[in-house]
């Protein structure tokens, strides 16, 4: 008898492991995939308005005007949801004085 509640026992702490470990890795990997996809559209969003200033550069050099809106949502996201805490310091600097120089 005591044999069965001991395997009892051990049965429902392996299971209970077993689900937090799972949870933690669900978790891990969500959270991994956001951040990854979230980079990913930032470096897209850098490129498009890479393209749109080199075409505009021509227009903005023959007048004193000032640029167009640029896309900025990426960028928003990723500073807003914390996912450039991991980045280094100059990189942050970088991206800020990019997006804040051309909004």
């Amino acid at each position: 008898m005591n044999l069965t509640v001991l395997n009892l026992v051990f049965g429902a702490v392996i299971a209970l492991i077993s689900a937090v470990i799972g949870a933690f890795m669900l978790y891990y990997l969500g959270e991994r995939g956001l951040r990854e996809r979230s980079l990913e559209a930032l470096k897209e969003e850098i490129q498009d308005n890479l393209e749109v200033l080199n075409v505009l550069q021509s227009i903005v050099k023959e007048k004193k005007g000032g640029l167009p809106p640029l896309y900025t949502d990426a960028y928003i996201f990723a500073r807003s949801s914390g996912l450039l805490t991991n980045s280094s310091k100059d990189t942050r600097n970088q991206l800020a004085k990019i997006y804040l120089e051309f909004s």
